[in-house]
């Protein structure tokens, strides 16, 4: 018997905030927490351009060497989220799934990320599991691990400020329920969906309260943190001219209000698939930036639900020298790789090791390149620095790119796009509406020329064959050819192989659309007419090149009779009056529908007279 994992009862977490690098150590006690060290270094470059890390860490690393493990907080604005609903399945299939998504969301750049996924059953769709996918790119990773290094201990988890956040919550609080919890930090605004201590949702604006502070001080003449006290505190008024101190704040209420709005659009994507009585119904704010000025009242108005700032929670404690409103992310950090050793969220996993190969390889180069500098350098010397441009090209192509595999996986994703195959998550999205609850997904293969393969076991063969129907009349399935079925115990395991095609459902269900207004026709009129009335704006190809076509031909006509007239003598040329008129053309005993021209004539022209042989139905 396997013995569960000992929860560790100390670690230390790190967070990158707006005006600071702030360390907290924290340890546990049951159910309990206490934060009993704290470590901050001041940016003194927030204001006038990007704050430099390194400095600040260096700074950090002198003062104090952390010991065991050690928890990072980055910021949300590195990191890309996604939350996506995909059919109940093994892990394993569903790594596959997350994958296809992933690579056609980033087709050319997807090797430049490094992404972390966790996975749970949707409370609120049965037969669905809710997917979690958080992305950063790894250069940006790279620079944060560089700047580590002054710390002397590598992290052991890397994740997001509001995944830390979602994570502790529920062990700092001890709360369940629908809570939606807004972290207002310097540069961006996260929004977390809990539902009974599980985060089901999650949104990033890319606008925080530094950016307030700018805009405020540019438009009011300000200093950038006369602007940020005048923001957080209200008596700071004071200390400004009573007209400046009104245009202050109707400039700060202006850029609070907009920001409101993108919160509010945010959060209703968050809720568009939430069923309205389990949405959440109170929401509270963290961060420094939620004290400013009018900040809880604005968010109430704006969503509907009852706000409030983040007090202190009943199962932590901390030391006098310790703000929780600023060391709230570090706190959660460390609570978070605590509860979750590494948590499931993690973007600090270590690159696999590969194996030297240029030991053996380097005498082969060495002899290829040897032979070749000497031969050109002889008969080609022009040719060897045009080769040299053309390795340089091709080497900053590879650079660019990822090597020969990251270009063959981008061109294999292009051709799939150009091909019109349905995307991965299109198809779950139509195997999930179909599949039963009782349906369970365990291996998946996706192929980018269109064909899918999944296993799955189901309880009975009623069920199986059921799904099997589903699938043959799906609008986005074709080809479905059933695969070998086994009995296991009290479930069934079977196979099925289809291909997925570019017809949605939802564009096949749409009725099609009719004119506001149809022309009234005589009997056997449709089959008289090859043409259909402008005002319906409905065309066909066949009818504009054959428009086109007597155009055509009836200019050059013109064209041909004018020439010849113009050679012929003026004596010889006949008079108007006495030039033959061209018999007139074929008209159908019945009469045209009235007010409709006659076949050949464009509606509103005078019928054109021309010779006999030239006119075409």
């Amino acid at each position: 018997m396997s013995r569960k994992p000992e929860i560790p009862s100390e670690a230390w977490g790190l967070e990158f905030g707006g005006s600071a690098v702030r360390l907290v150590h924290v340890t546990r006690t049951g159910s309990s927490y206490r934060a009993d060290r704290y470590f901050e270094v001041a940016l003194g470059e927030r204001w006038d351009s990007v704050p430099s890390l390194a400095a600040a860490l260096d700074k950090l690393g002198a003062g104090v060497k952390p010991t065991g493990l050690l928890a990072v907080a980055v910021p949300d604005e590195w990191v890309l989220h996604r939350v996506m609903a995909l059919p109940s399945a093994a892990p394993a299939a569903l790594g596959a799934m997350v994958a296809n998504q992933i690579e056609l969301l980033l087709p050319t750049q997807a090797a430049s990320f490094t992404w972390s996924w966790t996975h749970a059953a949707d409370p609120f769709q049965a037969g669905k599991t809710r997917v979690l996918v958080c992305a950063a790119r790894k250069d940006a990773l790279a620079v944060l691990s560089h700047c580590l290094s002054a710390l002397g201990q590598a992290p052991a988890a890397a994740l997001p400020s509001s995944i830390a956040l979602a994570t502790a919550w529920p062990l700092l609080h001890a709360s369940n329920g629908s809570l939606l919890l807004v972290d207002v930090a310097a540069r961006s605004t996260s929004l977390v969906v809990l539902h009974q201590g599980r985060c089901i949702r999650c949104a990033v604006i890319d606008e925080g309260g530094d950016h307030w502070t700018l805009r405020l001080a540019a438009s009011e003449h300000l200093a950038p943190a006369q602007a940020e006290s005048v923001k957080l505190d209200s008596s700071s008024d004071g200390a400004l001219p009573p007209a400046l101190s009104s245009h202050v704040a109707q400039r700060l209420a202006q850029e609070t209000a907009r920001w409101a709005r993108q919160l509010l659009e945010a959060y209703s994507d968050c809720v568009a698939d939430i069923p309205r009585p389990q949405r959440p119904t109170r929401c509270v704010l963290v961060g420094r930036a939620s004290l400013t000025q009018g900040l809880v009242g604005l968010v109430n108005a704006t969503l509907g639900m009852t706000t409030s700032l983040a007090g202190l929670p009943a199962n932590l404690s901390v030391d006098s020298r310790v703000a929780f409103d600023q060391a709230a992310g570090a706190i959660s950090a460390a609570v978070a790789v605590m509860q979750e050793a590494p948590p499931a969220v993690n973007l600090a996993r270590a690159a696999p090791t590969r194996r030297p190969v240029w030991h053996q390889a380097s005498w082969r180069w060495a002899v290829v390149a040897a032979w070749l500098l000497a031969a050109t350098a002889v008969l080609y010397g022009l040719d060897l620095h045009h080769a040299s441009r053309l390795r340089q090209a091709v080497a900053d192509v590879q650079a660019k790119i990822g090597g020969q595999g990251a270009w063959n996986l981008a061109k294999a994703v292009g051709q799939h796009l150009e091909s019109g195959a349905p995307p991965p998550l299109d198809v779950l999205e139509e195997i999930s509406a179909l599949a039963p609850a009782q349906v369970q997904i365990t291996a998946w293969r996706y192929s980018r020329k269109g064909a899918i393969s999944l296993t799955g076991t189901v309880p009975s063969e009623e069920e199986h064959q059921n799904f099997l129907k589903r699938l043959s009349e799906a609008a986005s399935v074709t080809r479905v050819e059933p695969g070998p079925v086994k009995r296991e115990q009290n479930r069934l395991t079977f196979e099925v192989t289809f291909t997925g095609s570019a017809v949605r459902r939802s564009a096949a269900s749409q009725p099609t659309s009719q004119p506001a207004s149809q022309p009234t026709t005589s009997v056997g009129s449709d089959q008289r007419r090859g043409w259909r009335d402008r005002s319906s704006g409905d065309f066909s190809d066949r009818d504009r090149s054959d428009r086109a076509s007597r155009r055509s031909r009836r200019r050059s006509a013109d064209t041909e009779r004018a020439a010849v007239s113009s050679e012929m003598p003026s004596d010889q040329q006949p008079p108007d009056q006495a030039r033959p008129l061209p018999p007139p053309p074929e008209q159908d005993t019945q009469n045209p529908p009235e007010g409709q021209a006659p076949p050949g004539n464009e509606p509103g022209e005078e019928p054109t007279s021309q010779p006999a042989e030239q006119q075409e139905s």
